[in-house]
């Protein structure tokens, strides 16, 4: 068994997947897909019961979903949360007990820092330059008046994993070939972007873009949101 400071820090390396990484590869118009897994989605792998911090509940296939897809290694960037949070020694114990402990992940804290220090803002250049599709709740679609956001498919605010039929279907019947997906669609959002990767690779770019837009869109629900004051004055804000 492993403490939580020697476990997950130790998992974390130099790699493409950084912030700077994936501005580079977005505006360069290289396909990828980056999918981080945070205390929410170790939660749902392990087991747990109730719901995480938005209220999206643990269902028992979702975990087993996340479980698979993590466990496979897939080849595309993974990031992991740091080392704060109180679940790090069982998520590294499943880590190791599934040969992931050779792997070299990125922080999953990514775009919260990119607000944090307010570089995130170029990460919205580049998107916007290319035009992207946005898979995310309702209160997002507001973004799509100022962003150049080729395509909205709206997810339910709580539990869209229960709709994930739906939302893959609406996907398919877009066809991503060539573009760019977000997706603000918490835990759900790994499976989906797995699933969506074993059928086009990297004919498309898929990024788990989590919360990253909530504020934009007026919505502050994470505490990070509400300490970034000067996101109201941000060219990127819609009122």
């Amino acid at each position: 068994m492993h403490t939580k400071e020697a476990s997950l820090a130790s998992l974390y390396g130099p790699d493409y997947y950084n912030f700077d990484g994936i501005c580079l590869k977005v505006k360069a118009g290289e396909h990828f897909s980056f999918a981080r897994y945070g205390d929410g989605e170790f939660l749902a792998i392990l087991g747990a019961k109730g719901a995480n911090c938005d209220n999206h509940a643990y269902f028992k296939d979702m975990g087993e979903q996340l479980a698979a897809t993590l466990s496979r290694n897939p080849p595309y960037g993974l990031a992991i949360f740091t080392t704060e949070i109180s679940v790090s020694a069982d998520a590294y114990n499943w880590l190791e007990k599934n040969n992931l402990t050779g792997r070299k992940f990125s922080r999953s804290d990514v775009f919260h820092l990119a607000i944090k220090y307010r570089t995130v803002e170029r990460f919205f250049e580049v998107l916007n330059e290319k035009g992207f599709v946005l898979v995310g709740p309702a209160h997002l679609s507001r973004l799509t008046k100022k962003w150049n956001i080729t395509e909205f498919i709206e997810v339910p605010a709580r539990d869209c994993w229960k709709y994930s039929s739906d939302v893959i279907n609406q996907i398919e019947k877009m066809n991503p070939t060539g573009k760019i997906l977000c997706f603000a669609a918490s835990m759900a959002a790994n499976v989906w972007i797995d699933w969506l990767y074993q059928r086009y690779g990297t004919t498309c770019t898929l990024i788990d873009a989590g919360s990253v837009f909530d504020p934009f869109a007026g919505v502050n629900q994470r505490s990070f949101h509400r300490k970034a004051e000067w996101i109201p004055e941000s060219k990127w804000f819609v009122k």
